[in-house]
């Protein structure tokens, strides 16, 4: 089995703002591992209505092991200590796991970004827009579900990328059904 992804909490939380998640994880290359923290950290979205939130729940996803749960060892949980004085807990742990399993950080925190560029330059890390990008690709929804996903992504959990993203012009496209 490949190494995989695992996903910190603030792109985890983009999956459930998209909707259907066992049916996108099940189009991207995997497998994909979340930890303990990310799971945590994971708990609402916005509802539809100011004010308003959604319980998030993961259980349904990980009892069918579309998301892996990890367990640190202990050379992850050391090297998380020293990364969490600069990094959220679920960032810092999710990037220790990737750097010791050689695993792909698919995470949207520019701290954690710039980490890896600067401190890992090993690992692979991967953002919204481009598993968001590889799943239109790979599951070849209409342009209409595209839309509705990204919209989704951005007003339920607050998640727009930066105008300097390799792929904001696909992002506002995908938006507007033009994907």
């Amino acid at each position: 089995m490949a190494p995989g992804l695992i996903r910190d909490a603030c792109a985890l939380l983009n999956l459930p703002a998209k909707g259907r998640e066992a049916d996108i994880l099940d189009s991207l290359a995997g497998p994909h591992h979340v930890t303990a923290i990310a799971v945590r950290e994971t708990h609402k979205l916005r509802g539809a209505e100011p004010g308003e939130y959604d319980v998030v729940t993961l259980t349904p996803l990980v009892e069918t092991r579309r998301l892996v749960a990890v367990t640190p060892t202990s050379r992850e949980v050391e090297r998380f200590v020293g990364l969490a004085e600069d990094l959220d807990d679920g960032e810092a742990l999710a990037l220790a796991v990737a750097g010791y399993r050689r695993m792909c950080l698919v995470t949207d925190d520019r701290k954690a970004i710039a980490t890896v560029r600067k401190h890992g330059p090993d690992i692979a890390c991967r953002t919204t827009p481009e598993w968001v990008h590889e799943w239109a690709r790979s599951a070849a929804p209409c342009a209409d579900a595209i839309a509705h996903a990204v919209r989704r992504i951005e007003t339920r959990a607050c998640y727009c990328p930066r105008p300097t993203d390799p792929l904001a012009k696909w992002w506002q496209r995908a938006r507007s059904g033009g994907a």
